[in-house]
């Protein structure tokens, strides 16, 4: 059975569920949870951003909108755990994509603190990382919209059963 063919659940329901198991690394999440969530973070996030864009500067707007994602990212990270177990890996698979999150940070601080010049500096020496990188979201990407295992498997029971 495929999210497609299950009963129409509201985006609001599952992002509920995803802050509800913010620090909740068992058990499974369906595709449509992580979807939504991630929806929900980067509207959330571009909006809180937009608005702070009225009262700060650009570098504190930066700095806000940088805080927002890092805050907005702690669900995402266990429901990318539980997304992984659905499909029936462990969560330790999450562990290249939360590196690629953690370098793209590092290269946005660089430039933040730093400026432009000095992170296209440090692109020009860090370049193959990039194709690396292209390697990890293309299998995210995958991994994110593959259709979970049927029934129950080591990680618990199917989320598409469970309501």
């Amino acid at each position: 059975m495929s999210d497609a063919a299950e009963p129409h659940r509201p985006w609001r329901a599952y992002v509920r569920g995803a802050l509800a198991g913010t620090l909740r690394f068992s058990g499974r999440s369906r595709r449509g949870e992580l979807v939504s969530y991630l929806v929900f973070q980067l509207l959330l996030g571009g909006l809180l951003t937009f608005i702070a864009g009225f009262w700060l500067d650009p570098l504190a707007r930066d700095g806000f909108g940088r805080a927002c994602a890092a805050l907005l990212a702690i669900p995402m990270i266990a429901l990318l755990v539980r997304r992984l177990h659905d499909v029936g890996l462990a969560g330790w698979w999450s562990a290249p994509i939360i590196a690629l999150a953690l370098y793209n940070a590092a290269l946005s601080a660089t430039a933040m603190v730093r400026g432009a010049e000095a992170r296209l500096a440090v692109e020009r020496i860090l370049w193959p990382l990039d194709l690396i990188a292209i390697g990890i979201a293309l299998g995210a990407l995958a991994l994110i919209l593959a259709p979970g295992t049927r029934g129950p498997n080591r990680f618990g029971p199917d989320p598409r059963t469970d309501g």
